[in-house]
């Protein structure tokens, strides 16, 4: 399953009635080189025939999108403060 802003938003709704406060999210997509590039099938970078370095390893290129179904997909983590208990 994928998720979308909506979700993580409702989500935030759910957690802020019970008096917990999700951090965030920050939907920004940025603007830098890595942020631009969404990889496609295959991901992994043995099967592109890429170089081994010096230890046997294949040099990888990276990457913080993917794409899932013409979805570019990312992921971020989750920050929930709990609420204080009276």
């Amino acid at each position: 399953m994928l998720f979308l802003r909506k979700h993580f938003e409702a989500l935030k709704q759910r957690l802020a009635a019970e008096g917990h406060e999700l951090l965030g999210p920050d939907f920004n997509v940025g603007d830098g080189v890595l942020d631009r590039f969404i990889d496609v099938p295959p991901y992994l970078m043995e099967e592109r025939g890429l170089p081994e370095n010096q230890w046997g390893k294949v040099n990888q290129v990276g990457h913080l999108k993917i794409a899932i179904d013409g979805f570019a997909c990312t992921c971020f983590g989750l920050i929930i403060r709990k609420a204080l208990s009276g």
